[in-house]
């Protein structure tokens, strides 16, 4: 069971979105932010690990903000939802001073949670990761 497991998270990695692997999924330095369902705002701990990464990427080539959310909401409603995480991530960084045409931006708004093998862990897919190259 576990070695199954084991073999099926494997090839769920291997088949990142593309998006993900454009915006440089394999970046460093990186920063998960989680959010409730809906909700697209930065709270006060999101601005403080964002203004810690942003100390160092704002030096980087390029900065990846990756955003995701569940598969709550219609198709329309989550792609809003992964646009606004998205840009409000992106406006922080810059008024962190990360200059704004380093930072790549890349959304998931299909709702695959972990890579669709656990429907019941979608709080996990409500997020925005940022690296940096």
């Amino acid at each position: 069971m576990i070695r199954t497991l084991t073999a099926a998270i494997l090839v769920a990695a291997m088949a990142l979105p593309a998006a993900a692997a454009e915006c440089g999924a394999g970046g460093s330095g990186a920063v998960t932010v989680n959010y409730d369902t809906g909700q697209t705002k930065l709270t006060n701990e999101h601005r403080a690990r964002l203004a810690e990464f942003a100390e160092t990427a704002k030096y980087r080539d390029a900065v990846c903000v990756f955003a995701q959310v569940d598969a709550q909401g219609t198709a329309e409603a989550n792609k809003r939802v992964a646009n606004a995480r998205a840009d409000n991530v992106r406006r922080f960084l810059v008024d962190q001073g990360v200059p704004e045409d380093r930072i790549l931006i890349a959304t998931e708004e299909e709702g695959q949670t972990l890579f669709g093998l656990f429907g019941d862990d979608q709080k996990n897919e409500r997020r925005v990761t940022v690296s940096y190259e």
